[in-house]
């Protein structure tokens, strides 16, 4: 699957289940609260990109940086893609960095989990996460220039379910966000898979339902997005609706005004709004005058 520019497109993870790991050990990396960006490399110099293909001009401080590597390690004759994580502090001060226009963020530092070599990339599908690690770490070990920006994205591999688990709560109390889980076997395609699973903590609340608005596109008639009531903030919140629901409650908006529904999102913005909120259910067993809660 490519992306614009055709840039070909990273590999995407689904949320974690158990019966969906085969075997111990696995390969996990800390989930990054970031962006995702994919860097190419080719005739000396190293450009990256959003997972959609757009051009990422704020981190001229992190292509130099991978550029300079593969100048020294003798690789310059190929051409290479890197995928990993920008991350500038917290989300909202990464997501600022990128939106500044050409205005460099040199805070950003770019976690790199995959390199492949862009001219064999159909065929690590077939290459195990093991052995591509392997050029992860042998690309940033030394000898190299002293890189302040650009780094391997740290891993353990955990090789029981105990050790799993436990290197998840030591993650998020450490105040991370969660693993990325990936078995040692696992190939690498530019496709959502169920290979690469992602484990992190879910945070709910119970809020009243106070508007609606109306869909666009396929969605034009029907349920666009519930508005919620988040200690005075307005939230909208579309994703897990079925097209069921969103027909029925756009045809008796009145039967749905002021209900309680649980909403999972990742996290409480500076701002009191909701990061990424998801209807999970109507909470008609709570009483509204509860308010928002957990």
């Amino acid at each position: 699957m490519a992306a614009q520019n055709n840039i070909p497109g990273c590999m995407l993870a689904e949320k974690f289940s158990h019966d969906k790991i085969k075997s111990f050990p696995v390969a996990a990396e800390e989930k990054l609260d970031g962006i995702r960006a994919i860097g190419i490399y080719g005739d000396g110099a190293v450009q990256l990109y959003s997972r959609n293909g757009n051009l990422l001009a704020n981190y001229t401080h992190i292509c130099e940086q991978l550029a300079s590597l593969v100048d020294a390690k003798g690789w310059n004759a190929g051409r290479f893609f890197f995928d990993g994580e920008i991350i500038a502090g917290d989300f909202g001060a990464t997501l600022s960095g990128k939106q500044r226009g050409n205005e460099q963020d040199t805070a950003a530092i770019y976690h790199v989990f995959e390199l492949l070599n862009l001219e064999l990339f159909e065929q690590y599908s077939g290459i195990p996460y093991s052995r591509r690690r392997w050029q992860v770490e042998a690309f940033f070990s030394a000898p190299g220039p002293w890189l302040s920006h650009v780094q391997a994205a740290r891993v353990e591999y955990p090789d029981s379910w105990a050790a799993l688990e436990a290197l998840y709560d030591r993650t998020i109390g450490a105040g991370g966000e969660g693993l990325m889980v990936k078995p040692l076997d696992s190939g690498y395609t530019a496709i959502r898979s169920t290979v690469w699973l992602k484990m992190k903590e879910a945070l709910t609340a119970d809020v009243i339902i106070k508007g609606f608005a109306e869909g666009k596109g396929r969605l034009a008639g029907a349920l666009g997005a519930m508005i919620v009531d988040v200690a005075g903030v307005d939230v909208r919140v579309s994703a897990g609706l079925t097209t069921r629901q969103r027909e029925e409650i756009w045809d008796h908006q009145e039967q749905y005004s002021g209900r309680m529904v649980e909403v999972s999102y990742q996290e409480l913005t500076k701002a009191g709004s909701l990061r990424h909120p998801v209807f999970v259910g109507f909470r008609d067993d709570k009483p509204t005058t509860d308010g928002i809660g957990a």
